[in-house]
């Protein structure tokens, strides 16, 4: 996780299993209107969904945890 202030930051942690792009959606519009952080949890997912965890974290900067 990068290192960073959250004071006075929302935080929201979503669990994720096969999430569709929508959730790409509703990141992008919640981060337009709240201070928020969001913690995707990939709840072993199929290696098809990955693209979608991936471009939370490059192109809305949310964490994603995976299970190894």
């Amino acid at each position: 996780m990068p290192e960073e202030s959250i004071s006075g930051k929302l935080i929201v942690v979503i669990p994720a299993y096969h999430p569709y792009d929508r959730l790409a959606e509703l990141v992008s519009k919640m981060l337009s209107l709240l201070n928020t952080r969001f913690i995707i949890a990939d709840d072993e997912s199929k290696p098809e969904v990955k693209r979608i965890f991936e471009k939370l974290e490059t192109d809305y900067a949310c964490d994603a945890l995976r299970q190894s």
